[in-house]
């Protein structure tokens, strides 16, 4: 639906990470093509960082929310999702993900 839509394209208005939310001096962005959000480089960044806990937001709880808490699961995080700040297509949907 993302690439149908040519939304969140890197470089466009709808991929510029908000000012007031943007990356602090220490900060890493990293930019993921794929429904699953534990990239290689992610995790590497993490490990090296000691994070063992995440906390998951965004957009299409059952699709690219589900599947990142599934697998930083599978990579043995602890992982927990702000419910408040995902959304799906209907209510529904994002219930059923949460």
């Amino acid at each position: 639906m993302v690439k149908q839509a040519r939304c969140l394209v890197e470089g466009s208005d709808s991929a510029t990470i908000i000012e007031a939310l943007g990356p602090k001096l220490n900060d890493v962005v990293l930019t993921n093509q794929r429904i699953g959000g534990i990239s290689p480089q992610l995790a590497e960044v993490l490990n090296f960082r000691g994070i063992d806990s995440l906390i998951i937001a965004g957009v299409a709880t059952n699709i690219s929310v589900e599947s990142t808490a599934l697998a930083a699961v599978d990579h043995g995080y602890h992982v927990m999702i702000a419910q408040d700040a995902c959304a799906a297509a209907t209510e529904h949907i994002h219930a059923a993900s949460i």
